[in-house]
């Protein structure tokens, strides 16, 4: 089965360009021909669209979706509607969708663990299994995930909590927004650099599930976006003991793991894509796509993203399709970490 990937024709280009006409890109359908539209307008929605994403109100990919819907939205006269799916690692709202028409009203918002990692580790009949089986529009943003934890724990930095992980084996406990997520290959990845053992507990409905239970004193500290939690470290409800990447958080105050020592995996940033159902003509692909570069090129979008600070991650087309056909290859090594590190992948549902 093949996914439709918007493909442009450098002599078909040339030829538009000269008689003026604007043509859409060409893809191809799960038959290997081309859509009956290809050479129609850029498609626009004329009733609402419904933006799925894979957390509850308040997980770090929440305010993500919103923010995409509020500006799309604002731009289409249309409403976009954010269709918060928690469960099953995010494998709950990615099946909403891609059982859906592939006609644009129904796309989604979701990291590369939820589109890659997810299949791998599944039991139940997804209708999912490689980057073959969905319509890749773009990638959206990118996010460093850190190590947070209380103030009143008495742990100043890192080599604090390693400290406090090796005087008391696989007694910490460490939450999770999934147990796929690039946050559990995160803390997989410092036990393995940092020769530590701790308890990592997934929650299925996000971060805002796990930070709850944090602030409560469930657990002993959390690993998520730092950008999701900005409001409570910024509020010094939480702290960040270093996060995952080479760019410093400024705005939590956040060092970089790699710069005290820990270089931890690659794959432990949260990266963002949007898709849709696989099929989606090339017409319709290319007008989400436009729209989406019309919002990261906004001036609204550009100081949300410094206000919470994102990092933009404008990629389109083909080449967000190649991103994820690589993070597909990328999986396995995150799924050995989390076995390495003794998670049941089997308890994500």
């Amino acid at each position: 089965m093949n996914r439709t990937i918007s493909t442009r024709i450098a002599a078909a280009t040339a030829i538009a360009v000269a008689t003026g006409l604007v043509l859409a890109g060409c893809s191809t359908s799960l038959g290997g021909s081309k859509p009956s539209d290809s050479a129609s307008a850029d498609w626009k929605p004329t009733k609402s669209v419904d933006l799925y994403v894979g957390y509850d109100p308040g997980g770090s990919g929440d305010p993500v979706a919103r923010e995409l819907a509020l500006l799309m939205q604002d731009d289409w006269g249309v409403s976009v509607n954010v269709q918060n799916r928690s469960g099953a690692s995010g494998a709950e709202a990615t099946t909403q969708v891609l059982q859906s028409k592939p006609d644009g009203y129904s796309i989604a918002v979701a990291p590369a663990s939820q589109l890659t990692v997810t299949p791998l580790i599944s039991t139940d009949a997804l209708p999912f299994h490689s980057t073959k089986d969905w319509t890749t529009l773009s990638g959206l943003l990118d996010q460093q995930n850190g190590i947070m934890v209380r103030p009143q724990s008495g742990w100043k930095d890192i080599k604090d909590f390693i400290k406090a992980a090796k005087a008391k084996p696989n007694q910490l406990t460490v939450g999770v927004p999934s147990v796929s997520g690039a946050n559990a290959m995160a803390v997989a990845s410092l036990e393995k650099v940092a020769n530590i053992k701790v308890k990592i507990v997934p929650f299925s409905g996000g971060s805002g599930e796990s930070s709850v239970a944090l602030l409560g004193g469930q657990i002993d500290a959390i690993c998520a976006t730092l950008s999701g939690q900005l409001g409570l470290l910024q509020a010094g409800q939480l702290m960040s003991l270093g996060h995952s990447g080479d760019k410093a958080y400024t705005a939590a105050k956040s060092t970089p793991l790699s710069k005290q020592g820990y270089a931890i995996t690659g794959l432990a940033n949260t990266v963002y894509y949007v898709y849709g159902p696989k099929g989606m003509k090339a017409n319709v692909a290319d007008g989400i796509e436009n729209e989406i570069k019309k919002v990261q090129a906004s001036t609204a979008y550009k100081t949300w993203l410094k206000t919470n600070s994102y990092n933009a991650h404008t990629v389109y087309g083909a080449d967000a399709s190649k991103e994820l056909d690589q993070a597909e290859k990328d999986a396995k090594e995150g799924v050995q970490l989390l076995t390495d590190a003794g998670l049941n992948l089997t308890q994500h549902k």
